[in-house]
């Protein structure tokens, strides 16, 4: 029977549930465990009040894992040129392997800064890209202002504020002349 889990401690009773239910299940297997290890009932009980903090911090270890695989690894930001019809762009690529959002949000604005500074002709927008491991949308951020950037959320917006010819270049792989 499975009871209603509340108050502040309710993680914990959780845990204690789901522990005292394996402990039943393998009741047989205690004394075997315990004679192999040589550690008594006091021993197992000091380390069965472990137990809680211990998968407590495995399940924020697998979350974290899972959250940084969802990162932005290729980098992308493209300002466009004043006055440009023709889609024309200047182009920053970086590749960030084993990051956070931080230093992801830092190499954006660092890059969009260096492409303001390096500009031969003026700049109308700068937008920035992150495609994660599976080469999807992972972040994206207007960066015309470097020192405030606005995030951009959702797939269709994205793809909408990069227009037609920058998301084909993306798919292509293709951004220099000579490509």
């Amino acid at each position: 029977m499975l009871g209603v889990i509340t108050g502040s401690s309710g993680g914990a009773e959780a845990v204690r549930y789901l522990a005292a239910s394996a402990l039943k299940a393998g009741q047989s297997l205690l004394p075997k465990i315990f004679g192999t290890t040589g550690m008594q009932g006091s021993g197992w009980a000091y380390l069965m009040a472990w137990a809680s903090p211990i998968i407590g911090a495995a399940v924020i270890i697998v979350k974290a894992m899972r959250n940084q695989t969802d990162l932005a690894q290729l980098l992308y930001v493209f300002a466009d040129i004043q006055g440009s019809e023709t889609g024309k762009f200047h182009l920053s690529q970086a590749y960030m392997e084993d990051t956070n959002k931080v230093e992801v949000l830092e190499q954006f604005k660092s890059s969009s800064r260096r492409l303001i500074q390096n500009a031969i002709w003026p700049i109308e927008r700068i937008m920035g890209v992150g495609l994660n491991p599976k080469k999807e949308y992972a972040v994206a951020y207007d960066l015309t202002n470097p020192d405030n950037p606005i995030p951009i959320q959702g797939e269709e917006e994205i793809k909408t504020a990069l227009g037609e010819d920058k998301i084909k270049r993306i798919a292509s792989g293709k951004f220099f002349f000579f490509d």
